[in-house]
């Protein structure tokens, strides 16, 4: 899947729980050759097996830092806060793309994004963890900035942000959901026609880019 996980293109990945989704998510953190942090919850959602993957895990923003400048290419970020750690995360980021002349290609990843990202009618600038995701996938691609967001519930986050997606994979979903994204482009039939554990990826116009999407069983 590496020809278009190291795609500098924002991606979604869509699907109910145990359907692989999260999986996949891994690989492309493990084998991706951009730069990647993961933006993990601290407690018991955590999400298991990223600290495997990564150089090194830390709570706090000058520890990421520290991991990057050691050259580590895989980071995983506790903050106590996912929307404030994404928050500092993202200003700091922008400052490192100006740095580098927007040449160092980085991959933010985001599990459960509905938590952090929830579609509300609050204004820009009145709910963080929203409008950090709002900014990198609107001004994240120009500097090199890519967004993997992960969930189960489409339907609750941030629309403004899932317009932003070039590529949606999605996994099985209850039949709302599916439904929901039929907007754009996925197709129910197509995503329940995959076998267990494999979804289908669509590009922003909604054509199939390709379907059986799994990940390897060493990542599950």
């Amino acid at each position: 899947m590496t020809h278009w996980a190291n795609d500098p293109k924002h991606l979604f990945i869509v699907g109910a729980t145990q359907t692989g989704k999260t999986t996949t998510a891994k690989e492309i953190f493990a084998e991706s050759e951009r730069v990647g942090i993961w933006v993990n919850d601290r407690g018991k959602h955590r999400v298991e097996g990223v600290q495997t993957h990564a150089a090194g895990s830390y709570r706090s923003l000058r520890g990421v830092k520290k991991g990057f400048a050691r050259d580590e290419s895989r980071i995983e970020f506790l903050p106590s806060d996912r929307a404030d750690g994404l928050a500092e995360l993202s200003d700091w980021l922008w400052s490192v793309s100006d740095r580098t002349d927007r040449k160092l290609p980085v991959t933010v990843y985001l599990d459960e994004m509905h938590k952090v990202a929830p579609q509300s009618s609050k204004d820009y600038g009145n709910l963080p963890g929203r409008d950090d995701v709002r900014d990198i996938t609107k001004e994240g691609e120009k500097r090199n900035i890519k967004f993997v967001g992960i969930s189960q519930d489409p339907v609750s986050f941030d629309k403004q942000s899932l317009r932003q997606r070039n590529y949606l994979l999605c996994y099985e979903l209850a039949r709302e959901q599916s439904d929901y994204l039929a907007d754009y482009g996925a197709s129910v039939d197509e995503i329940n026609a995959q076998p267990d554990y494999a979804g289908v990826l669509y590009d922003r116009q909604g054509e199939v880019v390709a379907e059986g999407v799994q990940a390897k069983a060493k990542y599950a």
